[in-house]
């Protein structure tokens, strides 16, 4: 699936997250957004968007990593 594609199915089945393209792959809890590129491979941009999509949805807010939130968690023991 086209990347453009993912995302426009991901702004209708999740209308209160914002998808922006940018630099990067990021969530924006501040601005409740999901940025995006184009300048990786199809398979990577899908994975790492799929992934910023699933931070929204589980309401991460505020951290400086991923090792950091899965710190946070608990993941690590």
């Amino acid at each position: 699936m086209e990347l453009n594609s993912l995302v426009d199915t991901f702004k209708a089945c999740y209308p209160d997250i914002n998808f922006k393209q940018g630099n990067s792959f990021l969530w924006s809890p501040k601005d409740k957004t999901v940025y995006y590129t184009n300048k990786v491979t199809n398979q990577t941009s899908t994975w790492s968007l799929i992934h910023e999509v699933s931070h929204a949805l589980l309401g991460h807010a505020v951290y400086e990593s991923d090792f950091e939130l899965l710190n946070r968690s608990g993941s690590l023991g």
